[in-house]
């Protein structure tokens, strides 16, 4: 009777440790997309008048220099995709999915022009 006591108690514990560990996630999850929307409104937008004066060049979108190489930008990509994939986000609230899809779309946009080098070209000329 003992052992099934100290057995059960056991499972309760490990039960709340998961439980501790789910919360962190979710809080953790949760900063993640609230720093990417402080990130959207800090300023990093261009400044000035014209098709682009409300809108980060998608250089500022991935996170990489104008200068950088296809690979620098491709490992950027990646680094994003995987840290605001929707699905990552599925036990967050509504408007916390919504943000991390708004991001994970706007990163997609801004790979899918600096990796093709004629995209690239011309968006750098509207710079």
């Amino acid at each position: 009777e003992e052992l099934q006591a100290i057995a059960a108690s056991l499972g309760e514990v490990v039960s709340v440790n998961n439980t501790m560990k789910r919360i962190r996630q979710i809080k953790s999850d949760a900063g993640e997309i609230a720093s990417a929307e402080r990130f959207d409104d800090e300023g990093s937008r261009a400044e000035g008048s014209g098709p682009h004066a409300s809108r980060k060049t998608y250089y500022e979108v991935l996170g990489v220099r104008p200068d950088a190489t296809q690979e620098e930008i491709k490992k950027a990509y990646r680094d994003l995709v995987q840290k605001y994939h929707p699905d990552k986000y599925e036990h967050l609230a509504d408007d916390m999915k919504k943000q991390a899809e708004a991001r994970f779309k706007e990163i997609n946009e801004a790979y899918s022009v600096l990796s093709d080098p004629n995209k690239r070209k011309e968006h750098d000329r509207t710079l």
